[in-house]
């Protein structure tokens, strides 16, 4: 039996029907037309979804509620998940960042990350700020259902452009990036952990490979919340390739303080900075050097107010480079 041609009523040319299309526009006299639903059979509907959401032969694909991701490439080994680049198998596709936990036994933490970014991201709505792509932004969580070990998984959006950790900018510049580019950096992790306090969290990770730096623009990326939890929560995990950031005081006690994201952040810019065994480069300015360690190193357990911190950055930096200019990080 050939196969039914619709046509326009109003002019009789054919139309060219896309897959669940139910309203469409005639390309000849531009009417609109309205397809009856009842065309497509309930047998080919499911043959066009099956179609649709397919995984692609010779490529990984992990099947997750449902939908297939498409991996891309392995981004990082973190304490506890393999971090991959994925691409939904489906059109209209989208990048995400897919984790997946390597022992079932650290799946709680996953799940806690998982939480923390919702509570984070709910609570900073409700406050009227945008967090953007300053912070991970959930997608789905689940397990890999294709695959035999059915390993938990969650998928956060992906943010291009921010392709570099603090961990990978040291390497390119061993010798530190210039004190002025490394003024807007700290302001911009300021900013976020503002609004982390104001929402009543503590990161607890604020470590080089936790922040990334955005390709030719002035925009920094915190990721791994794992840890984030209330003031005074247990330390979920310590970093032991990044232990020297980490405050003494939070060690001792191993709970989460409001002082230690500042804290590390500042050690986190130090580091950046080219500092090594504790001295920083003879560039850095003094009054620089002064302010990174009043904030990073007093484990007597004094606070900085964030946004405080933020108007004294923006203050000192206009005081030692001029009026605030573009200087983005060369990663070449």
């Amino acid at each position: 039996m050939p196969p039914k041609i619709e046509t326009c009523p109003h002019c009789g040319a054919p139309l060219a029907i896309t897959r669940f299309a139910t309203i469409i526009v005639c390309n000849f006299c531009q009417a609109t037309v309205r397809i009856d639903p009842a065309y497509v059979s309930a047998s080919k509907y499911h043959q066009a979804w099956a179609e649709w959401n397919a995984a692609p032969d010779g490529v990984r694909c992990f099947l997750i509620e449902g939908s297939y991701w498409i991996e891309q490439q392995l981004l990082a080994r973190g304490e506890i998940s393999d971090v991959y680049l994925t691409r939904r198998g489906r059109w209209p596709t989208e990048f995400a960042l897919l984790k997946i936990v390597r022992s079932r036994d650290d799946e709680p933490i996953l799940e806690h990350e998982w939480n923390a970014v919702n509570q984070l991201r709910e609570r900073a709505e409700a406050r009227g700020v945008v967090l953007g792509s300053r912070v991970p932004a959930p997608v789905i969580k689940g397990v890999i259902e294709n695959e035999a070990a059915r390993k938990p998984v969650t998928v956060y959006r992906w943010a291009g452009g921010f392709t570099h950790t603090f961990e990978m900018v040291r390497r390119i510049h061993p010798q530190g990036i210039p004190p002025v580019s490394a003024v807007w950096v700290w302001r911009r992790i300021v900013e976020v952990l503002a609004v982390i306090r104001e929402c009543n969290l503590v990161h607890g990770a604020i470590l080089p490979n936790h922040l990334l730096i955005e390709n030719g623009e002035h925009g920094v990326r915190l990721v791994g919340f794992s840890c984030a939890d209330a003031a005074n929560a247990p330390l979920r995990i310590v970093s032991t390739d990044f232990e020297r950031f980490y405050p003494a005081a939070v060690l001792g006690r191993q709970k989460l303080t409001p002082a230690m994201d500042m804290m590390m952040a500042a050690r986190c810019v130090s580091y950046l900075l080219g500092e090594h065994d504790g001295e920083l480069p003879s560039g850095v300015p003094p009054e620089f050097a002064e302010l990174l360690h009043r904030v990073g190193y007093d484990d007597a357990g004094s606070d900085t107010d964030p946004w405080a911190l933020h108007r004294e950055l923006g203050t000192l930096g206009k005081s030692l480079f001029g009026p605030p200019a573009f200087h983005p990080i060369s990663m070449t």
